[in-house]
């Protein structure tokens, strides 16, 4: 599996409720996995903790409801396991909601998952 810090287990594990603790377990396995992917890429930073503040990436940051995250769900910890197994969903390195086109400039469009499209990097 894969290690991670406690912080770095509370970065992932907050940015997933509070980008997607009302899309399923499944919304919120895609997210983490957005974040490892970004982890792994050469087009963003290499820890957990800058991917995740790295300036104007995700709207809940900005925003403020990342900071107001107290608790996690037990979907939310199940779906940790997942990552921390190594269950990544492969090349996603970006989301945003149904109502949003900003991506589209920079990525490419895979897929939508409930109310979050996703994308992968622009070949």
């Amino acid at each position: 599996g894969i290690l991670f810090s406690e912080s770095d287990e509370d970065l992932v594990k907050t940015i997933a409720m509070a980008e997607a603790g009302n899309q399923g377990p499944d919304g919120m396995w895609l997210v983490m996995s957005v974040v490892m992917n970004r982890v792994e890429s050469e087009d963003f930073p290499d820890t957990i903790s800058e991917v995740i503040y790295q300036k104007s990436q995700f709207a809940t940051v900005s925003n403020g409801s990342f900071d107001k995250v107290r608790e996690y769900s037990k979907d939310c910890d199940e779906v940790f396991e997942r990552i921390r197994d190594g269950d990544i969903a492969p090349m996603i390195i970006g989301f945003e909601t149904v109502r949003s086109s900003v991506l589209d400039r920079y990525a490419q469009y895979v897929f939508t998952y409930r109310d979050h499209k996703f994308y992968v990097k622009k070949e």
